[in-house]
């Protein structure tokens, strides 16, 4: 099996892009057997319910790394104020752990 993953890194609205992915997922009509997945921190907990409607399977991970165990000053400096949200963008390194798919 292989998987089209999402990451959500905090509650919001964000279900009209899960959605609109989906539905390109389908009209895309991939020869292969895909599983919609979304890797989510333990704060994520609103969002979760609509995640499940859409199909997605839900896949819980803690971030692989704080920001203070960075060992490079200027990443470990800078990371919480980058991108939307800081060193939470690290999560979706954890699509490695979804051994269970031969690609994600």
């Amino acid at each position: 099996r292989m998987a089209v993953a999402i990451t959500v890194t905090k509650d919001g609205p964000y279900l009209d892009g899960a959605a609109v992915l989906i539905q390109s997922v389908i009209d895309s009509q991939s020869k292969f057997a895909l599983d919609m997945v979304a890797i989510v921190h333990p704060g994520v907990v609103t969002t979760r319910p609509g995640l499940r409607k859409l199909g997605f399977r839900i896949h819980e991970f803690k971030p692989p790394i704080r920001s203070e165990e960075i060992k490079g000053k200027h990443l470990r400096e800078t990371i919480d104020k980058s991108g939307c949200c800081g060193a939470l963008e690290l999560l979706k390194i954890c699509a490695w752990k979804l051994d269970m798919y031969y690609r994600v």
